[in-house]
């Protein structure tokens, strides 16, 4: 033994040879208690990561002959037979394993019946029935299932599998690595060893394979074990909620009650991501077609939305509305303005307004129908919703293009929607529309095939309409109506054209000595610089040469104006007025409107000089702290792309649109297509490094055989 040590010690792979083949084939000992303690020395070695990687598994095999063939196996002392198997089961598997195991297994239920003791283990202590659970495991993966089965049978004989855990076992599948994995899993958890029923159902998920109605049972079990605890299991229970919706043969359900409780634990915990990601996968075509699972619910739908419209997650903030209103969903009382007004910031034009339908009527419905923020936001959805009508009516009468009818509107105020929902009660929260070019056609068509453009349009109208009247009659007196009331009520007007009545109702606020602040201003710039921003401009340097500094939601409202009146003069002037007054960030909506303006050719500049715009309006809003929204990355592609810089256009599709919309949306799909077709052109004419082109191509989702095809082409075009 010195000997090995020595050899060891020196780390001498040459010397180790030679002295492993002089014990195994010429050492014979004097009698079997000499060679004993030098062989387990041997096998010792694979229990110390420094030295293991000199007894591989081929030479470990060979000990292991060496004593089987003088009978000498049963005399492992018990902690080097615990390590050595040990050692073998946490090494990826190899063919080398099912001889190793054939050999061990035998001496560990010889163990087993001198001394039963697992039933008094812990989780984590080494045990000889958790290493045979192990053994069958990596058997099963080495596809060896009659020798799987029959230590299964004599564990089941001897006790060790308890008959409990054999009842109830659906084995109709005939899948017979789950049932035998599912029976393991019973077992661990009634002993309570719940990290190592984890490891069992993981291995299973990880396989891929359909999952028999068996296994899926347990790692129920499982899920409600974990869930029940106080600690922290999110990403465990993600990963095998997303295992079982994915990959569970037919006619399996989640119960419902455990889905509830999954999305109890990531809140307490605060795992957003995984939330969004499981219910995203409940309502993928895949899974929503066998069964249709319930949205979550109460305080934690108002939870998960929060966190879609926070992250600007238009896919999943979509697909939570839409089923709010397919499944009659309730949102808690008190949230249900804040829901419904963000809804109708993303633009949710069909469950806005079925939301706002079903709860204004109801006799508890004063909170919605007096809703302020509310108001607001809903007119600015429907005016930008008739701006859309508007340009699809002009752009099937041929007097519209297609990147002009793409450049949606984005609503009249300047600021992003608040994080938190709130649009109650502050003067300073503006009510802004994000109609996303990639949305914003959805429900525009739904339920309106037989309609008429211009009877959508009237639609649309008398909705906005509606709620306008149920507000004020909900107010009451105007003279009463709160400083926030009329301020809104103000801002309606101005939105619908109704400058007189806006005015009029801002004279009461006049009236009352009441100092308007800048939000009241902005709301009259917004209606004038709708109809003239030169006038309002002009309102803004009055405004300067009396004192009054205006803000950068003031400016922001005149430029938004004169983008969309194609006034690049007017544009630079005002920027350069907000910089002498002091004003150095314009806001969120300000610079979507210039991204926008340079997608629609907006000015005289040469495309390259407009992304590059493009590219400084974008950086100054990931300054500022905001978001970008996947209408803004669409306007930088386009941007991009009109620019000849499909590199450039393939960075904004991977940085703001890859993630936020669904994969198979059709704008997604037609701007993949046509990044692809940039860099495979620029690709051709050897602009564009070839595997740089091939990585973005295959992020992109192009056809590994279509490119091939393309190569081909190229190859023999050049010849």
């Amino acid at each position: 033994m010195d000997a090995i040590n020595y050899v060891v010690e020196s780390g001498s792979e040459d010397l180790f040879k030679v002295l492993f083949e002089d014990i195994v084939t010429s050492y014979r000992g004097r009698q079997n208690r000499d060679r004993i303690p030098v062989t387990c020395h041997l096998l010792s070695l694979t229990c110390d990561d420094r030295w293991k990687k000199m007894l591989g598994r081929d030479r470990l095999l060979r000990i292991l002959r060496y004593l089987e063939a003088r009978e000498l196996l049963r005399r492992i002392p018990t902690h080097i037979l615990y390590g050595c198997t040990q050692a073998i089961l946490n090494r990826r598997p190899i063919a080398t394993d099912v001889p190793i195991l054939t050999l061990l297994t035998p001496v560990l239920l010889y163990r087993l019946d001198e001394s039963k003791i697992h039933n008094n283990l812990t989780d984590s202590t080494p045990n000889i029935v958790w290493l045979l659970f192990q053994g069958m495991q990596r058997l099963l993966q080495l596809k060896r299932p009659s020798q799987v089965l029959e230590i299964f049978q004599k564990l089941v004989e001897k006790g060790d599998i308890p008959a409990s855990a054999l009842e109830g076992v659906d084995v109709t599948s005939g899948n017979f690595d789950h049932i035998i994995i599912a029976v393991l899993v019973r077992c661990c958890l009634q002993w309570g060893w719940k990290d190592r029923a984890i490891n069992m159902v993981q291995f299973s998920l990880d396989r891929g394979a359909r999952l028999a109605h068996a296994l899926c049972d347990v790692a129920v079990n499982v899920l409600e074990v974990l869930l029940t605890g106080t600690e922290a299991h999110a990403e465990q229970v993600t990963s095998i909620l997303t295992g079982l919706l994915s990959n569970a043969e037919d006619g399996f359900t989640i119960p419902h009650e455990v889905l509830a409780t999954f999305y109890d634990h990531v809140r307490l915990h605060r795992a957003r991501d995984a939330a969004s990601d499981i219910y995203r996968l409940t309502r993928s075509p895949q899974v929503s077609e066998k069964h249709r699972y319930p949205p979550p619910l109460q305080s934690n739908l108002v939870w998960v939305l929060q966190n879609a419209f926070r992250n600007r997650d238009v896919h999943v903030a979509r697909l939570l509305a839409k089923q709010i209103v397919e499944d009659d969903v309730e949102i808690p009382y008190l949230a249900r303005p804040n829901m419904i007004s963000q809804m109708a910031s993303f633009g949710f034009t069909l469950e806005v307004r079925a939301l706002w339908e079903r709860y204004a009527s109801r006799g508890d419905g004063i909170i919605i129908k007096a809703s302020a923020g509310m108001l607001t936001r809903i007119i600015s959805l429907c005016i930008g919703r008739i701006r859309i009508l508007e340009n699809r009516r002009r752009m099937v009468e041929g007097k519209q293009t297609l990147v002009e009818s793409l450049a949606l509107p984005v609503g009249d105020s300047m600021t992003p929607p608040s994080p938190d929902g709130s649009s109650d009660g502050a003067t300073s929260q503006t009510t802004d529309v994000l109609i996303d070019p990639i949305t914003a056609g959805e429900d525009l068509e739904e339920g309106h095939e037989t309609m008429s453009y211009e009877e959508r349009i009237e639609s649309v109208r008398a909705f906005a309409g509606r709620v306008m009247d149920t507000f004020i009659e909900s107010i009451g007196s105007l003279q009463h109506a709160s400083h926030f009331e009329l301020n809104a009520l103000s801002r309606a007007y101005f939105q619908l054209n109704k400058i007189r009545e806006g005015f009029d109702t801002l004279k009461i606020i006049l009236d009352r000595k009441e100092i308007p602040d800048p939000h009241d201003i902005n709301v009259a710039l917004s209606a004038l610089s709708a109809h003239d921003p030169r006038e309002a401009t002009q309102m803004i340097q009055r405004m300067v040469d009396l004192g009054l500094t205006p803000d950068s939601v003031t400016f922001g409202t005149v430029i938004h104006h004169a983008v969309l009146h194609n006034d690049s003069a007017l544009v630079t002037r005002l920027i350069k007025l907000a910089k002498r007054v002091g004003v150095e960030h314009l806001d969120y909506k300000t610079l979507g409107t210039l991204i926008r303006g340079a997608v629609t050719e907006f000015g005289e500049d040469d495309p390259e000089t407009q992304l590059r715009t493009a590219q400084e309006l974008m950086d100054a809003l990931l300054n500022a702290g905001f978001v970008p929204s996947p209408a803004m990355g669409m306007d930088c592609i386009l941007a991009a792309l009109h620019a000849s810089d499909p590199v450039a256009a393939f960075k904004f599709w991977k940085l703001i649109v890859k993630d936020k919309v669904d994969w198979k949306d059709s704008k997604q799909v037609v701007y993949r297509a046509r990044i692809a077709r940039a860099i495979r052109r620029y690709y051709k004419e050897k602009s564009l490094d070839p595997d740089k082109s091939r990585a973005m191509l295959s992020e992109l989702g192009v056809d590994p055989s279509l490119e091939r095809r393309y190569r081909q082409n190229a190859a023999a075009t050049q010849a």
